[in-house]
Parts: structure tokens; C-alpha cells; sequence
């Protein structure tokens, strides 16, 4: 129960930042995709870390016990030249494991940029 308390202020913080345009939605378990439409990748890097600094101070609580609570995030952005979704989703899972294998609770974008 606790970990479906953290899931729903986890993603109340996250849709809290959002523009109109913006789409978000739990992808499976713990994961969620966040699309940026018409962002470059230094602001959907940006935005990434903006984000991960409001969770990491968010206080969440479950029957009285605070939780800390973290997240990890992998950025992408979409490529010209018949980039497909599953091309981009497999980018942005690339990055994501980069960011939990350098530490967890920080955000990688894409290996031929600077995060």
C-alpha cells in the first residue's frame, strides 16, 4: 500500500510542472513516460532535472513514516529522418539505465550530449 501511496505523489509532482501540451502516464511498475513535445534536448534535460529535484524534496508519507523518495531519468528527444516511437523509447530506456547505473537520482540524455 505504501508503494501505491508514493506512485500517486509521484506522479501528482510530476503532472504538477506540466505544460498543456505535455503527456504523462505510468508506463508499467515504477516507470512513467513523460513527452515533451517540441523540446530540445537541453531544455527536456532541464525540465528532467527540475523534476528530480522536486521529488527528491517532496515529503511523502505512509501511516505516519516519511519515505524518500528519488527518481532516475532517461532523456531523449526525437530524431529527424524516420525516427520511429520504439526508437526513441529504446534511446530514452538506454539513458535511464545509464542514470541508475552512475548513481540513481539524476537524469542522463542522450550519449552524444552533456547531462
Amino acid at each position: 500500500m505504501a508503494g501505491g501511496t508514493v506512485l500517486k505523489e509521484v506522479a501528482k509532482l510530476l503532472a504538477g510542472g506540466s505544460r498543456s501540451s505535455d503527456f504523462l502516464a505510468r508506463y508499467g511498475g515504477e516507470e512513467f513516460v513523460y513527452l515533451l513535445p517540441e523540446t530540445d534536448t537541453g531544455p527536456a534535460l532541464e525540465m528532467g532535472d527540475l523534476l528530480r529535484r522536486r521529488i527528491e524534496k517532496a515529503v511523502i508519507s505512509f501511516d505516519g513514516t516519511k519515505i524518500p523518495v528519488t527518481i532516475s531519468t532517461g532523456v531523449d528527444t526525437v530524431k529527424s529522418g524516420g525516427d520511429t516511437p520504439e526508437d526513441l523509447f529504446k534511446r530514452a530506456d538506454a539513458a535511464l539505465y545509464r542514470a541508475k547505473e552512475n548513481g540513481r537520482n539524476r537524469v542522463e540524455g542522450p550519449e552524444d550530449s552533456e547531462s
